[in-house]
């Protein structure tokens, strides 16, 4: 299998590094950088996470550090979920180097409009903020894109209020600018990544492994609260799923139906509007939602590649 051109726009957060680690050891993906936006943590913040992830991993690509706060308001960070360190205390050492002087927008805008049409995948695994100033100040540079992998939102209940999942939440603004794009969306929702918890024989197998970098998944995993809600099994991995959709779309499945945002303020704001049984009257399709993922065999293959 031919590898795909692939960056990775996160906030790095626990699941973030595992998305991180995911992709570096996937040939599939050609992985060429690492872009930041605030959102589990501060920009700065998540910038020294993912050199600290890279370092840990051998691994060295370019980081770029963007928007440090949401197109309208400033963020609520995420560190009551992550830890003030977004690493939920994981012992690291200091990161090997500072991210890039060139902003993250400014990057993808010249990567992309350089690559040939739809040559590079995108995972967004953080508030949307990066792509949808990309797309207002750049907007030709969405022909260089092929898939765009969003972790966010939900078909049922969010996780930061009854409608709303964190990352659409904290920027949808954002989100709506990126839905209404016309790109080559795979939208990764909650009501996928909380099928895949990372039991007590899902930790004990990337142990078993002995590799460093699995051993510090396995430590984050072993850190997730253990909530009532999925029967104290383990806490979901939310990120790398959508690393996971880009490399194995057999593994997952769902329709493709239209998505709106709901930016109102509101008590809804932040709701991803998942037309499921879609209307010949409603809004056209613009999104692949999954559903459903075979969460042994995306933990098999963690095991694997981390």
């Amino acid at each position: 299998m031919t590898s795909r051109r692939f960056i990775l726009d996160c906030d790095p957060g626990q699941d973030d590094a595992i998305a991180i680690l995911l992709a570096l050891g996937s040939h599939e993906l050609a992985f060429e950088a690492i872009t930041i936006v605030a959102g589990n943590v501060g920009a700065d913040q998540g910038a020294a996470n993912a050199r600290r992830i890279l370092d840990l991993a051998g691994a060295d690509r370019p980081i770029y550090r963007g928007a440090p706060r949401a197109l309208l308001k400033p963020y609520d960070l995420g560190e009551r979920f992550h830890g003030g360190d977004g690493l939920m205390g994981l012992d690291l050492p200091p990161p090997s180097r500072p991210p890039e002087a060139e902003h993250a927008v400014s990057f993808l805008a010249r990567t992309l409009l350089a690559a040939e049409p739809g040559s590079i995948d995108l995972a967004c695994v953080g508030p949307l903020t990066n792509l949808a100033l990309l797309l207002i100040q750049y907007p030709d540079a969405a022909r260089g894109l092929g898939r765009v992998a969003i972790m966010g939102g939900a078909i049922g209940l969010g996780n930061v209020s009854p409608a709303a999942e964190f990352n659409i939440h904290s920027d949808a603004a954002a989100a709506a600018v990126v839905f209404s794009a016309g790109l080559d969306v795979i939208l990764v929702p909650l009501d996928l990544t909380h099928q895949a918890l990372g039991t007590d024989a899902r930790i004990a197998a990337l142990k078993a492994t002995g590799r460093p970098t699995a051993l510090a998944v396995a430590e984050l995993l072993a850190r997730y609260p253990r909530l009532e809600k999925f029967n104290y099994q383990g806490g979901p991995l939310h990120d790398p799923c959508a690393v996971a959709a880009l490399i194995w779309p057999e593994m997952v499945s769902g329709r493709h139906v239209a998505v709106e945002i709901d930016a109102s303020g509101g008590p809804s704001h932040g709701r991803t509007l998942v037309h499921w049984w879609p209307k010949s009257t409603g809004p056209r399709p613009n999104a692949l939602v999954l559903s459903e993922i075979d969460a042994d065999q995306f933990y098999h293959h963690l095991s694997n590649r981390v």
